[in-house]
């Protein structure tokens, strides 16, 4: 008898969701991506214990039937791609119809959806085995939660890290996310306690400027546009503020990191303010210029 065998359907869905679930902040990634892609205007997150215990992702976008929700649960069910030809015309952050199915594989699972105020259904999974299916009545929206995560995924919850840890990168997952959508909502909660809630704003700046906790008029933008085929706005604080310590990037609504950006972005603000450090004190601390510029200290 040979020795090679075909895997359940069980182990694949566990190996696939290795590929897109790999901490808790993919699930938020993935499942906000879903909002924004649903046309939701209102993106609510809820987590507990670094969010390996509990996470929650309400909107008020489209919503879903009863039969798509079944379908979301299947591996490659989209609404996005009907034909081949749409690959090449993307126009939504997800299309490959993975993410519901992967989280759902390694977590205690449920989805709800209505398309009209009070007029809902809900499902309830369990390695990726439906347990419970019913109406339910709720607002216009979607909402997705999902519970102690790599439960029965042993090998890959140990290597989980702290709970700070885990709610710091979904914090900047969702900061992120706020930046780059200016006209959506966006609020965090964690172990019940309100992180922070953004309204909706009119312009990019005025969001950063919430972000930041800055004054709009010390963020300077810039535009350069190539033969109107590429554009590129940034956005710097004033060298002499202090801000959170990263950047956002993002390439046509899609949040993006690349590590020669972000330095170019780093590197720069540093010369900027021993610039303007130098600048100021010039005349009553040579020394100390001196010593800023040789030493590389900012």
């Amino acid at each position: 008898m040979g020795i090679i065998r075909q895997l359940s359907e069980s182990i694949i869905n566990k190996i696939a969701a290795g590929e897109v679930v790999e901490r808790p902040a993919s699930i938020v990634k993935e499942l906000i991506e879903n909002s924004i892609d649903a046309g939701a205007k209102n993106i609510a997150i809820e987590i507990e214990g670094g969010g390996k215990k509990h996470i929650l992702v309400r909107d008020d976008g489209c919503g879903m039937c009863e039969d798509d929700l079944f379908m979301a649960l299947e591996s490659h069910a989209t609404s996005k791609l009907s034909k081949i030809e749409d690959l090449e015309d993307i126009a939504t952050m997800g299309f490959r119809g993975e993410a519901v199915p992967s989280i759902a594989a390694v977590t205690k699972f449920s989805i709800s959806s209505a398309q009209i105020n009070g007029d809902g259904f809900k499902i309830e999974a369990k390695n990726n085995s439906i347990v419970k299916n019913i109406p339910v009545s709720m607002p216009k929206g979607t909402e997705i939660v999902a519970d102690d995560i790599f439960f029965n995924v042993s090998a890959r919850r140990k290597f989980l890290k702290e709970d700070k840890t885990e709610y710091a990168k979904i914090r900047e997952v969702v900061t992120n996310f706020a930046v780059a959508y200016h006209n959506t909502a966006f609020s965090l909660k964690s172990d019940s306690r309100t992180i922070f809630s953004y309204a909706a704003s009119n312009s990019r700046l005025e969001r950063i400027s919430s972000v930041w906790k800055i004054s709009k008029d010390l963020i300077g933008s810039a535009e350069v546009k190539h033969q109107n085929l590429v554009s590129v706005t940034a956005f710097v604080p004033s060298p002499l503020e202090t801000v959170p310590g990263h950047s956002v990037t993002t390439v046509n609504g899609r949040i993006v990191s690349d590590r020669a950006v972000n330095s170019a972005v780093f590197g720069t603000f540093r010369e900027a303010r021993v610039q303007i450090s130098c600048h100021a004190f010039y005349k009553n601390r040579p020394a100390f210029c001196r010593c800023q510029r040789s030493s590389g200290e900012t």
